[in-house]
């Protein structure tokens, strides 16, 4: 089944994604979006977002994540957020685009 997303130019999101695990208890949902050019990003690039929520270490976690990349979707940032029982953390990456 094509997605009516699927074919859109311009901004916007493009496709979304929900699933659960095989192995476990566990959720995703994920989403692809076309991002607009924006400053020294003259080509705009992709965002890819999503949200899980699983049983880890017998509770229940979430984990949030957004990789931004260019237009020829090299990663530019990944920025990743867990939440398991009373404690939350959080890691980003930046690249320059030159493979750093």
């Amino acid at each position: 089944m094509n997605s009516p997303l699927a074919g859109r130019s311009g901004p916007g999101l493009r496709r979304a994604l929900l699933w659960r695990s095989l192995l476990g208890q566990g959720l995703e949902y994920c989403s692809l979006w076309r991002r607009r050019a924006v400053g020294a990003d003259p080509q705009g690039g992709w965002a890819l977002r999503g949200t899980a929520i699983a049983e880890f270490d017998g509770g229940p976690a979430e984990v949030r994540y957004r990789v931004i990349t260019d237009d020829r979707w090299q990663t530019r940032r990944v920025h990743v957020e867990v939440v398991h029982d009373d404690r939350e953390r959080a890691l980003g990456l930046e690249a320059d685009g030159t493979g750093r």
